[in-house]
């Protein structure tokens, strides 16, 4: 066991020490909205409201009209759009719809159709194309394929083709699920956004989510059977849905007037909560939050939209979205490391959720780590890991805080799941009710030899550990991986610093390229390890750990 830990830390080490330095995260999740209705006529207000949380905007530029001609109608604030965008760093995506089950035509005008959405796209200085043709059976299928094809050989380089498809949890080839190919498809596209909402649509006669976690989850395994997990751009819903129960539970059609799942904009479930007295509950199955409320004869009126009636009298139910629920369900992403969220659409959600949306998307949910910190990726990632995790509250990581001895034991402890040798008492004195937590991890890694006290009774747990001890750490655990220094000497501008009792070991690790200065020549020995260096460092080297 001891042997291999070495080994294996040998190896490990190599990369951990090096100087802590600005590191470039990873690429971030994808993040997409669509532009539609609310966020048509002024989308740069609603843009304001995202917290920098977006890579892409999708506005509607393009229809096909039911006899299968293409409708271009791109507005006059276009270009202010796109170059404010663009000077943003967003990428302006119109998007083709069509008629629900219309415009089938459009498939005998392929080659013209994207010829003239290629020319458009240049016009226009835009990024690319999105597909959303919608309600099309699957007798048109190959067709669609091919128009793919076709748009895809036209597409200038550098410019951006998707299509949204019908989620298919149940794996069917029938119906408008059938008429997305997603193998084929997926041939020609950059991604595919999948529509992972409706699960319960307008007219059900059944009420519940309308994205539940285990509806989105299973449409999401169905389309990886088919495309490459970064192909895959998971769907939410800014909309919630509404039954009568009434409208429910007549089954001989007597009811007029009808609400059954009816479309509610998330911005407006904070005033339909104020205007009746709406029973709430997590429905935690689903991850997905149901409301119960009475409207009175005579009562306060509620309009779902300005153009309906307002609610009748009667028993309701709401399934809708919060923070909770599309925290649950942007966890997906990580899960199955897809390229990204997209949201339909853009002014139907509550402002709210954008303080923390990035975050989320990311696999990160604590409140002192922002959307743009150096270390977003990699604090991540030790948080899915378990090696670790907030500090003072679940909700704080404290990256900048020194990393403790007594926080590095139990790190080291998680990441090499590491457990006693033997029982025995420890005689460090000073690991008291104030670290207890860390006290049978500060044991085993003294008992493996990871790291001692700083006195025979003595571990220091609450000290912050400095550069040069983490040098003489590290030579004690790998030093006889390397052969026997040939140099006496570092040549550190700050080498005067340097203590003696670790001046050796900071000569092999550096000679050996392990531990290595900072870009202006010094070594800055005393400088501490901060909680976020150590998550990147973490990160770095969690390839040379087994699963």
């Amino acid at each position: 066991m001891k042997k291999n830990l070495a080994i294996l830390l040998s190896v490990a080490m190599l990369l951990t020490l090096t100087p802590f330095m600005k590191v470039d995260a990873a690429e971030k999740r994808f993040n997409m909205t669509y532009l539609f209705s609310n966020s048509a006529d002024d989308p740069i207000k609603y843009i304001n409201n995202t917290n920098n949380a977006l890579d892409q905007v999708n506005p509607k530029y393009f229809q096909i009209l039911d006899d299968g001609t293409l409708d271009i109608v791109i507005p006059a604030n276009s270009k202010t759009l796109i170059d404010e965008m663009h000077n943003r760093n967003i990428k302006v995506v119109a998007f083709l719809a069509n008629n629900w089950a219309k415009g089938e035509k459009m498939f005998t005008n392929s080659e013209k159709i994207a010829d003239q959405i290629v020319k458009a796209i240049n016009d226009h200085n835009l990024d690319g194309i999105n597909i959303d043709v919608e309600g099309l059976g699957s007798a048109y299928r190959d067709q669609f394929t091919d128009f793919i094809r076709i748009l895809n050989e036209k597409m200038p380089a550098g410019k951006s083709l998707s299509i949204a498809v019908a989620p298919n949890p149940w794996g069917t080839d029938k119906g408008w699920q059938g008429f997305y190919d997603y193998q084929a498809l997926g041939k020609y596209v950059d991604y595919l956004f999948i529509m992972t909402y409706d699960e319960k649509g307008g007219g059900s006669k059944t009420s519940g989510p309308n994205a539940s976690k285990s509806f989105i989850e299973k449409s999401i395994t169905y389309a990886l059977k088919y495309v490459a997990p970064e192909k895959v751009v998971l769907g939410i819903p800014f909309y919630g849905r509404v039954w009568n129960m009434e409208d429910v539970k007549d089954t001989e059609n007597q009811n007029t007037n009808k609400v059954l799942g009816e479309s509610i904009s998330l911005y407006q479930i904070p005033s339909l909560l104020n205007t009746f007295q709406v029973q709430v509950v997590y429905d935690k199955e689903t991850e997905s939050v149901k409301g119960t409320f009475t409207v009175a004869p005579g009562g306060p009126e509620f309009k779902l939209k300005s153009w309906v009636p307002p609610l009748k009298p009667g028993t309701y139910e709401v399934w809708f979205e919060n923070n909770e629920s599309l925290k649950a369900k942007l966890s997906l992403v990580q899960k199955y490391n897809l390229k990204g969220v997209g949201s339909w659409s853009l002014g139907q959600e509550d402002p709210a959720i954008w303080s923390d949306f990035r975050l989320w998307l990311d696999g990160l949910d604590f409140k002192d780590v922002g959307a743009n910190h150096w270390a977003l990726n990699s604090i991540a990632f030790v948080k899915e890991k378990q090696w670790m995790l907030g500090k003072n509250s679940v909700s704080t990581f404290k990256p900048a805080d020194s990393l403790t001895r007594a926080e590095a034991a139990t790190i080291l402890v998680r990441v090499l799941n590491l457990g006693l040798k033997e029982e025995s008492s420890s005689p460090y004195t000073d690991v008291g009710s104030s670290h207890q937590w860390a006290a049978a991890n500060i044991e085993i890694v003294r008992q493996h030899g990871l790291m001692k006290g700083v006195g025979a009774t003595t571990f220091a747990p609450g000290k912050a550990l400095s550069r040069e001890e983490m040098a003489v750490i590290l030579e004690r655990l790998i030093g006889d991986q390397f052969p026997e220094s040939t140099q006496s000497k570092v040549m550190f501008t700050d080498q005067n610093n340097i203590s003696d009792w670790a001046y050796p070991s900071i000569v092999r690790m550096s000679e050996n390229y392990i531990f290595s200065g900072y870009n202006d020549g010094s070594f800055k020995p005393k400088n501490q390890i901060n909680r976020a260096e150590m998550a990147a460092l973490l990160e770095r080297i969690s390839k040379y750990f087994p699963e």
